[in-house]
C-alpha cells in the first residue's frame, strides 16, 4: 500500500522539514509520496533545487486558489493563526485533486522519524480518523486546557465519516482559529477534543514511541537497543515532536525553549542528538544552494541563563562570554550539553529482563573494556549483551588486534555507542586489556572477552552494590557458562567464597566474567597486566588486588564465558603451570609481609527481588 503524507512550511521551518522528509525517506518500510506545501517561494524553489524523493511540492497559491472561505479567513488572523487555519482545507485539497489518496496524513513540519511508521497505521486498523494525545504528565496536566489532543500527526481516511470529520473540522477553523483560549476553542487543536465521542470511527493512538514531546518525554526512559534502534521504555521510538527546540545558530541549539518542560540526558542522547545531528546536515544541503541561508535561526531573544543549550565544544568560550555557560556533560562528537537547571537528574534506565534492581541517580560510570582478535562469530552478542542492559552511565571500549574476519565491519555497526575503538595488531590479548583499562574514565571497572556475555540486569546490580558499600573494592558473581550456540549451560552449583590466605592455598575459582572494581584498586595494585602470562594474567591481578582489598561474592549470574574449541582456557596444563608461578610468587611475598593482609573472605551479597542483602 502507497502512503500518502502532506505538511506546510516556511523558510523558517524549511531545516526541519528537510529533517522530516530525510527521516521518512529513511525509515519508511512502504513506498509513500510526501505533499509538501511550500507557504512561501524560497522554500519551494530550494526544494525543487534538492529533488529529494518522494517530495511532491505544492505552491500554497495554489491551495488558495478559488476558495474564498480560506481567503476570508486569512485576512482576519495573523500569520501563524492562518497557517493553524490551513491544515483541514490542505488535506482536503488534496483529496480532491488526488483520488488515488485512500488515506491522507497531516505532519507537521517538526516531527522525526526514528522508525518504520507502519505500527502507527497497523493500530488504526480500519479507523477513519486517527488522532494522538499530548499525554501530559501529572505536573504539566494543567496544559491540558489547550488541548487534550495533538495535530502534530493526524489521518483521515476517503470515507463518510473521515470526510464527516475533516468537513467540519475546516469549517470551525475558517470561522474561528486564534492563539487564545476562548469559549472551549483554542487554535485549531481543541476543536479534537470531543471528536471520540462527536464522531464515528475515531482512534486515538496508543502507542507512546508515537507522539514523543518535549511536554511528555520526562516520563518514559529512553535507550538504544543494541541495533541503535532508538527505544521508549519497551516500545520503539517512531517520531517525536519538536515542538520548542531551536537551532540558534549552526553550532548552538536550544533544545527545549520552554522551560518549563524539564530535560534529562537519556533522551538528549537517544532522541535530541540525532535529530541536530539531521538539521546540521539539512543546513549543509540548503547552505550549498543559497550559502547565506539563515531563516529560522539568529533567535538571540530565546538565550537565557535558565536553558539548557547544547552547542559545539570549540563554542564553550562564546557562550561563557554571554553568560550562558553552565556545568557541562559531554556528548560525543564535538557537542557538549551546558546543563541548566532544566536538566532532571537521570532516571533509572529501561531493563526489558532481569532483576528489578534500582540503579542509583547518579549512576557511576562503569567501564567495560572488550579485546577482540578474530571473532566475529560471536562479538555481536558479546556487544549486544553490553548495549541491552541499557545503562546511563556506560563507557565502552573495544580493541581489535587487526581482525580480518569482518569483525571491524561488526565494530563500526556500533561504533557511535563506542567511546572508543581502534583495529591494528597488537602484544595480544592482555596488552589490549590494559591498553582499555588505562584509557578508562569509569568509577568501575572490567572487561569482557569478544566471546563472552553479560547476564541481563548485570550493571543496575553492580552500580547498586558499588554505591550503597564504600568498603566493597571488588566483587565477582556466581561462575556459569554459556554453550558455543549463547544457550546457558553450566552454573556452578555453590558460590565460593575467598580470602587472600584461601585463594593462595586452594586457588579457588574466580571466573573473569562478571569481576568488576574500582578504578582506585585497579591503580593502588599498578594499573598494569603481567603480558608475560598469556593464560593466567587475570589469576595474577586477583593476587595483586587481594594484597589490599576483600573480595564480595555475589550470588547471582553477573556475566558467563562462552565454551566453545577456540578459546584460551582449554589449555589447561598451560594455564596450570603459569598459576602455579604466580601462587609460588605470592606466597612468598605473603610470608615475607610484617603485617599481612589477611582478613576473611565477607559474607555473600544476596539478591531477594529487588533488594540486596549485604
Amino acid at each position: 500500500m502507497h502512503r500518502y503524507y502532506c505538511s506546510y512550511f516556511d523558510r523558517n521551518y524549511l531545516l526541519k522539514a528537510i529533517a522530516l522528509i530525510n527521516s521518512l525517506n529513511r525509515h519508511c518500510s512502504r513506498p509513500f509520496t510526501l505533499y509538501a506545501i511550500c507557504l512561501d517561494e524560497i522554500s519551494r524553489v530550494i526544494l525543487n533545487r534538492l529533488a529529494l524523493p518522494n517530495v511532491v511540492t505544492v505552491p500554497l497559491h495554489g491551495v488558495e486558489e478559488n476558495d474564498a472561505a480560506l481567503l476570508e479567513a486569512k485576512g482576519n488572523r495573523s500569520t501563524v493563526e492562518y497557517y493553524w487555519t490551513l491544515t483541514p482545507s490542505v488535506m482536503l485539497w488534496l483529496l480532491d485533486r488526488h483520488p488515488e489518496i485512500d488515506l491522507i496524513t497531516y505532519l507537521d513540519a517538526d516531527l522525526y522519524f526514528y522508525g518504520d511508521s507502519e505500527p502507527i497505521f497497523r493500530e488504526m486498523g480500519e479507523a477513519s480518523t486517527l488522532i494522538h494525545g499530548h499525554r501530559f504528565p501529572e505536573g504539566l496536566k494543567h496544559l491540558e486546557s489547550f488541548g487534550k489532543y495533538n495535530v502534530g500527526l493526524l489521518s483521515f481516511r476517503r470515507d463518510a465519516d473521515g470526510l464527516e470529520v475533516l468537513r467540519w473540522w475546516r469549517e470551525r477553523c475558517n470561522e474561528w482559529c486564534y492563539c487564545r483560549i476562548d469559549n472551549g476553542r483554542y487554535g485549531d487543536q481543541l476543536y479534537l477534543d470531543d471528536w471520540p465521542a462527536r464522531f464515528n470511527k475515531v482512534h486515538v493512538l496508543e502507542h507512546i514511541g508515537a507522539g514523543v514531546a518535549p511536554w511528555n518525554h520526562i516520563q518514559y526512559r529512553f535507550w538504544n537497543a543494541p541495533s541503535g534502534e532508538a527505544r521508549v521504555d519497551d516500545r520503539e521510538v517512531i517520531f517525536y515532536h519538536f515542538h520548542s527546540l531551536d537551532l540558534v545558530r549552526p553550532w548552538l541549539v536550544v533544545p527545549a525553549k520552554f522551560t518549563l518542560y524539564p530535560l534529562r540526558e537519556d533522551v538528549i542522547r537517544c532522541c535530541i542528538m540525532p535529530y541536530v545531528e539531521e538539521l546540521c546536515r539539512s543546513m549543509e544541503m540548503v547552505r550549498g544552494i543559497l550559502p547565506e541561508f539563515s531563516f529560522g535561526m539568529l533567535n538571540d531573544q530565546l538565550l537565557n541563563a535558565e536553558q539548557t543549550l547544547i552547542a559545539r565544544r570549540e563554542q564553550a568560550g562564546e557562550l561563557e562570554r554571554l553568560g550562558l555557560a553552565h556545568p557541562k556533560l559531554d556528548l560525543g562528537d564535538g557537542w557538549e550539553c551546558h546543563c541548566s537547571p532544566q536538566m532532571s537528574p537521570p532516571a533509572p534506565p529501561y531493563r526489558p529482563q532481569g532483576p528489578a534492581i534500582l540503579v542509583p541517580a547518579p549512576p557511576p560510570r562503569i567501564t567495560v573494556v572488550t579485546p577482540s582478535y578474530n571473532y566475529a562469530r560471536y562479538l555481536e552478542a558479546c556487544l549486544d549483551s553490553v548495549l541491552s542492559q541499557g545503562y546511563p552511565n556506560l563507557e565502552l571500549l573495544v580493541l581489535d588486534g587487526g581482525s580480518d574476519d569482518g569483525s571491524v565491519e561488526i565494530i563500526k555497526k556500533y561504533e557511535k555507542h563506542l567511546a572508543f575503538w581502534r583495529s591494528r595488531p597488537d602484544e595480544g590479548n592482555y596488552a589490549a586489556i590494559e591498553e582499555g583499562l588505562n584509557r578508562a574514565s569509569g568509577e568501575i571497572m572490567t572487561w569482557l572477552n569478544a566471546d563472552d556475555m553479560f547476564h541481563p540486569g548485570a550493571f543496575g546490580l553492580v552500580s547498586r552494590i558499588f554505591a550503597e558499600s564504600g568498603e566493597v573494592e571488588w566483587l565477582t558473581g556466581r561462575p556459569n557458562s554459556f554453550d558455543e550456540e549463547g544457550r546457558q549451560k553450566h552454573l556452578l552449583s555453590f558460590l565460593p567464597m575467598n580470602s587472600r590466605a584461601k585463594y593462595l592455598e586452594d586457588r579457588e575459582l574466580i571466573q573473569q566474567e562478571g569481576t568488576f572494581w574500582r578504578r582506585a584498586l585497579w591503580l593502588r595494585s599498578g594499573a598494569y597486566i603481567e603480558k608475560n602470562l598469556p593464560l593466567a594474567a587475570d589469576l595474577e591481578l586477583w593476587a595483586r588486588f587481594f594484597r589490599s582489598a576483600r573480595l564480595y561474592s555475589v550470588d547471582t549470574m553477573i556475566a558467563g564465558f562462552r565454551d566453545h574449541p577456540l578459546q584460551k582456557s582449554k589449555d589447561k596444563a598451560g594455564y596450570t603451570a603459569e598459576a602455579n608461578r604466580v601462587l609460588a610468587r605470592e606466597r612468598g611475598l605473603f610470608a615475607a609481609e610484617q603485617n599481612p593482609f589477611t582478613p576473611p573472605a565477607p559474607l555473600p551479597i544476596l539478591i531477594e527481588g529487588d533488594r540486596v542483602v549485604m
